[in-house]
């Protein structure tokens, strides 16, 4: 399934486009196409054409590897790289302290962070492991999945390997008591994941799947799980 960076680095790509569009609303205000809703409209129908593309494109051994490296290297280097380093200089800037707003000694932050890290990691690999064995694809856009996987993680939540890098990102983030990481940085992604996830991903996987991914939609949530609730079907006390 495409990943989020894709969306961004095409939002990018159609950036030339959307300052003509603007120009041409600042010089005529009537002229045809001005309207904010079909501009923007036409930006995410773009994105999900050219997922649907890369999606029927056929596959090889060199996407597959591309796309390996490529998501591993983002995803568990490069973003959560990133966001340590920024979060580690705003902190020590400002004093902050992650186990100074948590009743947790460094210690507990420490094994508690590193518990939700592993737990993050392993629901990624094994996401991925169900990707290529079940929907004979990839995580990244260069070789998706060719098969609509319901089966695994995908029972509980449809995005699974969102899930787990969001729990890989926080795991981080009490790991090094970064309360910049923890209530910044992490929501940023969390609000810029829901929103590709909204309006690309979902358009996408209907276009591919259609009925079965409509129905499969309405069944499972997106990112956090249904808790099993058995109080509806506790037999009547006399």
């Amino acid at each position: 399934m495409g990943l989020n960076f894709l969306f961004y680095s095409l939002i990018f790509s159609y950036m030339p486009r959307w300052l003509s569009l603007a120009e041409r609303r600042t010089c005529n205000p009537h002229v045809e196409g001005s309207n904010p809703s079909r501009g923007y409209l036409k930006v995410i129908d773009g994105v999900v054409e050219r997922l649907v593309l890369y999606a029927n494109s056929s596959c090889s051994t060199l996407k597959f590897l591309i796309s390996h490296i490529l998501s591993w290297g983002v995803y568990l280097l490069l973003i959560p790289y990133t966001f340590v380093r920024v979060g580690t200089i705003v902190d020590n800037s400002l004093n902050l302290y992650l186990s100074h707003t948590l009743i947790l000694n460094p210690i507990h932050m420490k094994i508690l962070g590193t518990a939700i890290t592993l737990l993050g990691l392993i629901l990624i690999i094994y996401t991925a492991w169900c990707q290529h064995t079940r929907g004979k694809g990839t995580p990244f856009y260069l070789q998706p999945t060719k098969k609509l996987v319901v089966s695994g993680p995908y029972k509980y939540v449809r995005n699974p390997m969102s899930l787990g890098i969001i729990l890989f990102y926080y795991g981080i983030s009490i790991t090094i008591t970064s309360p910049t990481m923890f209530f910044i940085l992490n929501p940023c992604y969390i609000i810029l994941t829901v929103l590709y996830l909204k309006l690309v991903e979902e358009k996408e996987l209907e276009t591919r799947f259609k009925e079965e991914y409509v129905k499969y939609k309405s069944e499972v949530p997106m990112l956090v799980p249904k808790l099993p609730l058995s109080f509806n079907n506790r037999d009547n006390v006399p």
